[in-house]
């Protein structure tokens, strides 16, 4: 994830002044200016309007907004932050994106571009060109592929790529989970964008491939998946020819299967 996409984003809906040091609770606004503070305090999971300056708050990361979904308006200034994390505004970037996809018009069937857009680690590249391309691709019928690595257009943002290219683009969403995955902060938002969406639509069309053997407790890291692979059936994948056939078939019956937007 870039930091700094994010960070300037965040920015644009600061707002910078001086408060008085003492916390007031009012309706939708906190107050926690100059109380020499180091973590963000208990406040209202509602809150819209925060304002923290004058404190000290030497890095950001995802933690310290945990709850706060609502929030509209921050003020840092004279927090003396010295480090900013890549996933600090993670959640509200996140949020942003699925207001932005809320303005999209839902594509017919036939208007699609792709039969489903794959998200995967650049690692599990070699799997994903040798094995899924090669078997969907050049099967019959021909499965069309959305990738991030050949079907992205180029100079535009990876953002609106993803939205644009790969999820509104594409009938349904193939995710391939591995280590790899789970530890791919794109990765993880490239999925947490998709299961958003579809579930906006009512229509959850996501597939899910099971590279290799991840522990449970690991794939709690990306918001969504454990409970989603607890729900629902998933594909595994097994390097020997009996369960690779049954693998395929299966696959592309699901690729194929008429879901309706």
């Amino acid at each position: 994830m870039d930091s700094t996409l994010i960070w300037l984003f965040f920015l644009q809906h600061a707002v910078i002044g001086d408060i008085s040091a003492e916390v007031v609770l009012q309706s939708m606004h906190s107050f926690c200016a100059g109380r020499n503070l180091s973590y963000i305090p208990g406040v209202h999971p509602k809150t819209q309007s925060l304002d923290f300056s004058f404190n000290h708050l030497p890095s950001l990361h995802q933690s310290i907004f945990p709850h706060l979904l609502e929030l509209l308006d921050l003020d840092l200034t004279r927090c003396k932050i010295q480090h900013i994390a890549d996933d600090a505004f993670y959640n509200f970037y996140l949020r942003y994106c699925c207001i932005l996809m809320r303005g999209y018009k839902v594509p017919r069937q036939q208007e699609l571009t792709y039969d489903a857009f794959v998200i995967y680690s650049s690692k599990d590249e070699a799997w994903v060109i040798e094995e899924l391309v090669e078997n969907l691709e050049k099967g019959v019928p021909p499965i069309q592929l959305c990738l991030h690595v050949r079907d992205f257009e180029v100079g535009k943002a990876i953002t609106s790529n993803i939205i644009d290219e790969g999820i509104m683009g594409s009938r349904k969403v193939i995710v391939v989970v591995s280590h790899h995955f789970i530890e791919s902060a794109w990765c993880r938002f490239e999925f947490e964008v998709a299961q958003s969406w579809l579930v906006l639509e009512g229509n959850p069309n996501i597939i899910i491939i099971i590279l290799e053997d991840v522990e449970e407790e690991k794939t709690k890291k990306v918001f969504g998946l454990h409970k989603y692979l607890k729900k629902n059936t998933y594909l595994e994948w097994r390097d020997n020819p009996v369960s690779s056939i049954r693998f395929w078939v299966r696959l592309r019956k699901a690729v194929l299967s008429n879901t309706q937007r």
